[in-house]
């Protein structure tokens, strides 16, 4: 009796903890009606990182119906941001417990519901729709103190309707989050406008970046992704304050950017190993120093030998390693409809740009891809621009709007598995490559063309 007694308290223990457990996951339900994407494809993730390559995790996928509406009913364990993405566009959403309502009404969004605040501020705050903020190749550099007021003025005008939505109700969990992105995406967008415009920092005013003066260690949460980035730019910013001499050096810059961030971050270990494993992968993505590579992984396997990044950055890693250096051969169309082979450019140094006309990160290098192209005229460097995911006027358009007057070569749907063997496409645009003279695969993580070490870049592949 006693032994059935037992069995049975056991049987009731684990029901109690399978209910709190399901009762964690409460239910968000979000409905819409958005006539302008009535057909169209939908799907909601949230948790996007480079630990799933910012694919995120999927909560929902439909189809908006004739009449523009949809519904969802996402099971969530806690508050926080998810991406609606309809078609080619997307939104940053707030959920939780509760009930959000999406409606247009003309050019304007309206919403309803329990989480109607924390969106409706979203949204005109120009957080729900960032890419409608001008970036900054937007601008030229003779713009800089324009820019610089545009989002001083922007972060006032958030912080005020913050403080006015706050007394209309908005959760103070969420006011303390906001309150910090709108500070950290200023400082952020404020740093990157010199190095995107090629500015140099003897030419800025003297306190340019003073701004880093209201820079704060936020608690150990890795999550906020305005905050990680105005982190890392940060750390950057102490570095090359702190170690002039090693402006000149990437790698040496490297090195004392995470050591600095070893240092402020000893006591938010979350944070310090999202960090370094984020920037890990990104210099993974993007860099060719294989000496600092391997530093930087064996440092980060031994530091974090449990850690999710680990199998990632060991998998990006065995890929980057394995497409370099391989002879590179293919044939595509150009927008003649001609066949072009690149075993055509032996002899030559290619500059291959993958790139697609929704991709604005992409279309945004297009002015700098221009000045490059005038930079190296005449010499032998071969500027190959290949087209992903576009329909065949998609892509002429976008060439005639954008005036990219290299080699325009289209991709077909055929054509994926080889990119993405030889170049890693997958993992995302924009995406730059160099092939040698000898028609050989030197790296899929060249520098940009608005960054100014892609000319000191080619010029030693020329060299040889």
């Amino acid at each position: 009796m006693l032994n059935m007694k037992n069995i049975l308290f056991k049987l009731l223990l684990i029901i109690v903890l399978l209910g709190l457990r399901f009762s964690a996951q409460a239910s968000c339900k979000i409905t819409g009606n958005l006539p302008v994407y009535k057909g169209a494809k939908f799907h909601i993730r949230n948790l996007e990182s480079a630990l799933n390559e910012y694919h995120g995790n999927l909560l929902d996928q439909g189809i908006i119906d004739e009449n523009g509406n949809f519904e969802s009913l996402l099971k969530v364990s806690k508050t926080g941001e998810a991406i609606l993405y309809i078609d080619q566009t997307f939104f940053r959403l707030w959920i939780g417990e509760g009930s959000l309502a999406i409606s247009s009404s003309g050019s304007k969004l309206d919403f309803k519901g329990t989480l109607a605040g924390e969106n409706r501020f979203l949204y005109n705050a120009k957080f729900m729709q960032p890419y409608l903020i001008p970036s900054p190749l937007a601008y030229k550099p003779s713009q800089l103190d324009e820019y610089i007021s545009k989002w001083s003025s922007l972060q006032d005008e958030r912080l005020k309707r913050l403080e006015e939505e706050k007394k209309n109700g908005l959760p103070a969990d969420f006011v303390s989050r906001m309150r910090s992105e709108i500070l950290n995406s200023t400082m952020y967008a404020k740093n990157q406008f010199p190095s995107l415009q090629g500015i140099t920092t003897d030419t800025l005013p003297k306190d340019y970046f003073g701004f880093w003066d209201g820079f704060h260690i936020l608690d150990d949460d890795p999550n906020q992704r305005a905050y990680m980035n105005a982190l890392l730019d940060y750390a950057e910013f102490k570095a090359k304050k702190n170690h002039p001499q090693a402006m000149e050096d990437r790698a040496m810059l490297i090195r004392h950017e995470v050591a600095f961030l070893d240092s402020i971050l000893s006591e938010r270990p979350k944070t310090l190993e999202a960090i370094k494993g984020e920037l890990a992968l990104f210099l993974i993505k993007y860099f060719d120093d294989k000496i600092l590579l391997e530093e930087l992984i064996k440092s980060f396997r031994a530091d974090y030998p449990i850690s999710p990044y680990v199998t990632v950055i060991d998998k990006k890693w065995s890929e980057k390693t394995s497409r370099q250096n391989k002879k590179i051969s293919f044939t595509l169309r150009d927008t003649s409809g001609n066949e072009v082979s690149t075993d055509e450019f032996l002899g030559k140094v290619v500059y291959v740009d993958f790139w697609g006309s929704w991709c604005k990160a992409c279309l945004e290098e297009m002015p700098a891809a221009a000045k490059l192209r005038e930079k190296f005229e005449g010499r032998d460097v071969v500027f190959l621009y290949l087209d992903f995911y576009d329909s065949k006027s998609q892509w002429l358009n976008a060439i005639k709007l954008h005036s990219i007057n290299g080699i325009n070569l289209k991709a077909e749907a055929r054509d994926l598995p080889y990119f993405n063997d030889f170049f890693g496409v997958s993992q995302g645009f924009p995406r730059y490559a160099v092939i040698d003279r000898n028609g050989i695969l030197k790296t899929t993580g060249a520098p940009a063309p608005s960054d100014k070490s892609v000319i000191e870049f080619l010029e030693k592949i020329l060299k040889g």
